[in-house]
């Protein structure tokens, strides 16, 4: 009997010790999560242009105590949603330098039939901690990042980045 009562002290140890590691891993792989999305990444814009087929709307810039966010929608009218990618892209109006900020595709219903084509998926958000970009000592303007199979570009938004557009 006392041989049983040992043995299966010895299966719940291994039990707890496996589950213990395996939150261990689980809690690394979500604090890398975190650490890539709040990841910017300095870019080079070498290709702006101001291209009619692409068109764009930001719907609303919140900026709060410690976070900014842009929110929009994207699309060249020749290219199905599934075939292009969306950064949204701040250059700082006195050095000239840009960072691409962490940017998710989102689903925008109204987008589904334009042309024939849909483009639900070329809504976009965009999410920064302030710290990391040093605003507001520091001012920018906002621009699109076009990733496409054929085509990327840079598209001037014109808007600097100011808590003044929507909601």
């Amino acid at each position: 009997m006392n041989k049983l009562f040992n043995q299966k002290n010895i299966e719940q140890s291994t039990v707890i010790l496996l589950t213990a590691w395996g939150v261990v891993i689980i809690g690394i792989f979500c604090l890398l999560q975190i650490f890539d999305y709040s990841m910017v990444h300095s870019v080079t814009m070498d290709n702006v242009v101001n291209d009619k087929d692409f068109e764009w709307q930001i719907d609303y810039i919140k900026i709060d105590n410690h976070y900014i966010a842009v929110s929009g929608w994207a699309y060249l009218h020749s290219e199905g949603y599934r075939s292009f990618d969306i950064n949204v892209v701040l250059q700082n109006t006195s050095t000239k330098k840009a960072i691409a900020i962490p940017t998710t595709l989102t689903k925008i219903e109204s987008l589904g039939d334009v042309d024939g084509q849909n483009y639900a998926e070329g809504g976009f958000l965009a999410r920064v901690n302030k710290s990391l970009i040093h605003f507001p000592e520091n001012d920018y303007e906002i621009y699109l990042e076009y990733l496409g199979p054929e085509d990327h570009f840079f598209v001037k938004t014109s808007l600097p980045l100011e808590n003044s557009i929507g909601d």
